[in-house]
């Protein structure tokens, strides 16, 4: 498989990359990166629910930090030990084209849902 543009220029730019990385993060702090990449990976989440739906699908449950996206067919931790980087980057690519392939959940409702079609093979039902 061929890889991306990006791809190739991470590898050929890897070590100025970090040291320029490493000269920010000393000049401003690790605090200033950490504040953005938390704002950012809020703004996904968003974006992702925004398609999806900010309700859970089974008991309507609406506080967005207890919200997780559900592969409707439990493939989910396959799919995730593929990616690398941010997974709501992933998903909400995927959500656009694949919109019936997930669902909003609650969380208790998320593990439940995993329990009841033993998605959890490590914990297995209780």
């Amino acid at each position: 498989m061929e890889k991306t543009y990006q791809q190739k220029y991470y590898e050929k730019n890897k070590a100025r990359r970090k040291s320029e990385s490493s000269a920010y993060a000393k000049a401003n702090g690790n605090k200033s990166q950490r504040k953005w990449s938390k704002k950012w990976r809020a703004r996904l989440k968003q974006a992702v629910f925004e398609i999806l739906g900010k309700e859970c699908s089974i008991c309507g449950f609406s506080d967005i930090r207890a919200l997780q996206v559900d592969h409707i067919k439990g493939n989910g931790s396959r799919e995730r030990k593929k990616l690398s980087g941010n997974y709501y980057k992933f998903i909400l690519g995927d959500v656009v084209s694949n919109p019936n392939k997930y669902q909003t959940l609650c969380a208790n409702c998320n593990w439940i849902k995993r329990s009841e079609n033993d998605e959890n093979r490590k914990v297995g039902n209780l």
